[in-house]
């Protein structure tokens, strides 16, 4: 076990502590080539990636749950005691890897993935056996970012993409003109609400790894 509380931000609210263990083997056929976050139900829930599967460890303060694969088409063999715990995702050594969920961002275990408290994070990269640190890129993940999160901590979307470790898709709003509302409390009493334009805007992440990139899968159908 690495004696790192993941979740110091749950603990100061509810007293919750997230710590990361794991077994080790000598055995490359029996290793872990993958560590993802998802959010289920059950640690006994079926968990499929394209066609990998994936094992649900157990859930940390957010009730999400850390996943792992034994396959090797997913990543080579993950070395043992070369698990890295950072505050910041620029502080990852290079050629590590850091936990994400299934085809996203990577995953701040002590404020969720997506949240903008980056004085509360906390980030695990783990280390390949087989590692990837030039060559060609290739997508490895999409997620959304909010332009109202981003100008409320006065970034630029660029900025707020990066801070995930992702690059910004342009500068199309996906859902422009719609409105969304956030409960605000009043000066005097009770709670105000205001309306606002939504603004989310598509990233993305990248690797050198083949085994770590998105694929387009197409399926054609018969004639006749």
């Amino acid at each position: 076990m690495i004696d790192v509380n993941l979740t110091p931000e749950l603990r100061e609210k509810n007293r919750s502590y997230s710590y990361l263990g794991y077994t080790v083997t000598t055995n490359e056929k029996a290793a872990v080539t993958d560590i993802r976050m998802a959010k289920i139900k059950s640690t006994s829930q079926a968990l499929m990636y394209g066609t990998v599967k994936y094992t649900a460890a157990g859930f940390d303060g957010h009730a999400n749950s850390i996943c792992y694969a034994r396959d090797t088409s997913v990543g080579s063999p993950i070395l043992a005691d070369d698990i890295q715990i950072a505050d910041k995702l620029s502080d990852g050594k290079k050629g590590y890897v850091p936990v994400c969920y299934f085809g996203s961002a990577a995953y701040n275990f002590d404020a969720c993935v997506n949240n903008t408290k980056w004085d509360k994070a906390k980030y695990i990269f783990f280390s390949p056996s087989e590692k990837f640190t030039s060559g060609t890129e290739y997508i490895s993940g999409l997620f959304f970012v909010s332009g109202a999160n981003a100008e409320e901590k006065g970034w630029s979307l660029t900025e707020y993409a990066e801070k995930l470790g992702g690059k910004l898709l342009g500068n199309e709003n996906f859902t422009k003109g719609r409105q969304w509302h956030k409960k605000v409390m009043g000066p005097e009493s009770g709670m105000n609400c205001y309306v606002k334009n939504m603004q989310t805007y598509l990233c993305y992440t990248t690797t050198h790894d083949p085994k770590r990139a998105m694929y387009m899968s197409v399926k054609t159908r018969k004639s006749g």
